[in-house]
């Protein structure tokens, strides 16, 4: 992943958790849109983000869990957040390393 040496070095001076948020692709590409039509900034690359949201692809099967000793938490955002804010506090302030929370 492109990211992961970057990751990597900022490992070295800061605590870093993986909050993964996920949705059907029907609920991204129609949160895309909206996002397009409300913000014009957003319309300059509204085409090329739309068709890297294929509906026949799986997110969950393409995730990549960046470096396996980061906290992660997976939210799912379908409608509101699973698991809820409580649970997301808890990656963000008392994580322990590796921990990976389940939804």
């Amino acid at each position: 992943m492109l990211w992961h040496p970057r990751l990597e070095a900022t490992t070295e001076v800061a605590e870093v958790r993986v909050l993964r948020c996920t949705a059907p692709t029907s609920n991204i590409r129609e949160r895309i849109k909206q996002r397009i039509e409300t913000n014009p900034n957003r319309r300059a690359r509204s085409d090329e983000l739309l068709e890297s949201v294929d509906t026949g692809s799986s997110f969950e099967e393409d995730f990549d869990p960046a470096i396996g000793e980061l906290a992660t938490l997976t939210v799912d955002t379908t409608h509101g957040h699973q698991p809820g804010l409580v649970a997301i506090s808890r990656l963000a302030t008392r994580p322990d390393p590796g921990d990976v929370f389940e939804t």
